[in-house]
């Protein structure tokens, strides 16, 4: 374990509400309309240049500050409430009004466009002209010169407190959107929250084309958006991933966003289009055919990546492990601070010695790890689904005789739920039930391993693709190697660093929370205990944890 290399962290907080309500306070974000950015006219016709300003220098009328976050209710008219701006009107022959952009206002709703962004809009006035009102040389520029660069290769995450009390939007629009577009401009995201019914609401990503047909990828688990949640947003390479609460909704490609400024109804100038922005964020409502009434908490940036420790059992983000006593019954948990040990707890009730913990994993998507177990004799495997360390409900599973052993939970479907891998003891037979909590949906069958020696220690996204890969160990040669997987596909195997025989590996999680799992490791011979740091399929660092007596018959997992 003598390595000695550390990736940097960084957190950038862009907004606290707890530290300051005011969203504008951090430095990093301002008031914005999105995508039209009118300019705001004092006067018309302008006299003079001092007659134009632009939208972000008035205040939203609706907009309330607390520690909980600032809340926008984007629905209302130009006229009279609007979310962003009350413009001066001017009126032509016809009767019809209008602003310099030439949008034409009616006392109807879902015509704001109101939120908060990274980037203000300078329109360059000594060279605009004002009596036609010519925009060409406008530009959208980043609010903070610090703010720090969204770079998909070295990977990041967004994290933001969100709660939506209404939405209402035209079909494959959105009420409320999240805009990211990295340093490269051929990545991005745009999301939408859809509000569907209770526990029926959904999150979508806006097509390349941000084409009204259709959606792209859709989430299908439990949603509420009224709850008070927690929404993480991954970029690494080319693909995103978004968890609430820890858990992932979606995962895909990044999108090259083809959109043209001119072509939008109101147009407006070419330079000033948000998809082609490096580092550009935006929270609200960007479409006149939708509405939200929104509370936007706390955002913060990570790097590399925050992933969810599926091991987490008191909820402060730290994976922790479990230890399960073959003589005694008992199933305990090291409460852990990255790999320092900082506390014991206890899981009740204690459990006959025949039982094995055999995964932890969240099998109904509650946010919240479950236990996996087998019994050595009947073979039977039972679920333990959780509340942090209070056990909730017990589920016996189907009987799948003698031979089958489950040795792995992950989420191989991305449907924001653990699935269980199993391994044949006898033909080396591979299968993945996919599961909905303690109910089965399916099973597959996977490519099989016919050597007996080779064991699975542990399942994760080690590629940061979004799927499921599959760490196999062989328990007498040392010899480690990674399946890449693309759902239940195998798509490559990957060697990597060997390990003495006596060592056995037993799962992972992000100890040291830099966006990467990494391995746990448990010698039964000398009571030693360790965790190998990875970066992807790569060993970095091996730290050492804490030593059991094996006389005492612990054994861990995560």
């Amino acid at each position: 374990m003598s390595y000695n290399f550390d990736r940097p962290r960084f957190s950038a907080t862009i907004y606290d509400p707890v530290v300051n309500p005011d969203p504008l306070a951090s430095g990093f974000l301002t008031y914005g309309q999105l995508p039209t950015f009118p300019i705001f006219v004092q006067a018309f016709p302008p006299s003079s240049i001092l007659d134009i300003t632009d939208v972000f220098e008035v205040e939203p009328l609706s907009r309330v500050t607390s520690s909980a976050g600032v809340q926008l209710n984007t629905s209302g008219t130009l006229f009279t409430i609007s979310p962003g701006y009350n413009p001066t009107a001017y009126y032509l022959s016809d009767g019809v009004t209008k602003i310099p952009t030439g949008r034409s206002l009616t006392p109807t709703v879902n015509q704001g466009y109101a939120g908060f962004t990274n980037y203000s809009i300078d329109f360059d006035l000594e060279n605009a002209d004002i009596f036609n009102f010519s925009l060409d040389s406008a530009s959208l520029v980043p609010v903070s010169q610090s703010f720090p660069t969204l770079d998909p290769d070295l990977g990041f995450s967004i994290e933001f407190d969100l709660t939506i009390v209404y939405e209402q939007s035209n079909l494959n629009r959105a009420g409320f959107s999240f805009t990211l577009i990295s340093n490269d401009l051929s990545k991005g995201a745009e999301f939408g929250f859809k509000e569907a019914g209770t526990n029926s609401d959904y999150i979508f990503i806006q097509n390349a084309n941000l084409n009204e047909a259709s959606e792209g990828e859709k989430s299908t688990a439990v949603l509420e958006i009224s709850d008070k949640n927690r929404y993480r947003v991954t970029f690494k390479d080319d693909r995103y991933s978004l968890a609430v609460n820890n858990v992932t909704l979606l995962t895909g490609l990044l999108r090259d966003y083809d959109f043209d400024p001119t072509s939008s109804n109101p147009p407006f100038p070419t330079a000033i289009n948000p998809y082609e922005t490096q580092n550009f964020l935006f929270f609200g409502d960007n479409t006149d055919q939708g509405y939200a009434d929104f509370t936007l908490g706390k955002i913060t940036i990570d790097f590399p990546p925050l992933v969810p420790s599926s091991a987490d059992f008191n909820g402060d983000g730290m994976a922790d492990v479990v230890w399960r006593n073959q003589a005694g019954g008992k199933v305990g948990l090291w409460l852990m601070n990255r790999t320092n040990f900082s506390g014991v707890k206890f899981i009740s009730p204690e459990v006959e010695a025949a039982w094995d913990i055999k995964a932890v994993g969240d099998l109904n998507g509650d946010g919240s790890p479950d236990l996996v177990w087998q019994h050595k004799l009947s073979n039977r495997a039972a679920v333990w689904l959780m509340d942090g360390v209070n056990l909730l409900s017990a589920e016996i599973l189907d009987d799948v005789g003698p031979d089958w052993k489950v040795v792995e939970a992950g989420d191989f479907n991305n449907d924001g739920k653990d699935d269980l891998l199993w391994r044949h003891a006898v033909s080396g037979a591979n299968a993945v039930w996919l599961m909905d909590g303690t109910e089965r949906n399916s099973g597959e069958l996977i490519t099989p391993v016919t050597d007996p020696n080779w064991e699975v220690g542990a399942v994760g996204d080690f590629s940061n693709d979004g799927n499921m890969d599959i760490f196999w160990r062989h328990r007498t040669a040392g010899t480690n190697v990674f399946w890449r997987m693309n759902g239940t596909s195998l798509i490559e195997g990957i060697e990597t660093t060997n390990a003495s025989a006596e060592w056995q590996s037993q799962g992972a999680a992000d100890f040291d929370q830099d966006g990467e799992l990494d391995i746990l490791w448990q010698n039964r011979t000398t009571g030693e205990n360790a965790v190998w740091l990875m970066d992807g399929f790569t060993l970095t660092r091996g730290d050492m944890l804490p030593t059991i007596d094996p006389a005492a018959g612990w054994t861990s997992t995560v």
